[in-house]
């Protein structure tokens, strides 16, 4: 078993800029969203197993 530790929450705003989504929290400081983040660093092949691997795992494990 994997000792997972999750990113602490924050409160912010999506924001829609240039045709990328942000959040931006109470103090200004600017997150990227995931999808963001692919597509400015994954080529389509590999966003494309990502959904698939997130489709499956929506469908199969909770049963959605």
């Amino acid at each position: 078993m994997h000792d997972t530790q999750l990113l602490p929450r924050i409160n912010a705003t999506a924001k829609r800029e240039n045709g990328k989504q942000y959040y931006v929290d109470a103090n200004g400081n600017r997150f990227p969203s995931v999808t963001t983040i692919l597509n400015a660093t994954k080529s389509q092949a590999d966003r494309d197993r990502l959904l698939d691997l997130l489709h499956n795992y929506f469908v199969v494990y909770l049963r959605v």
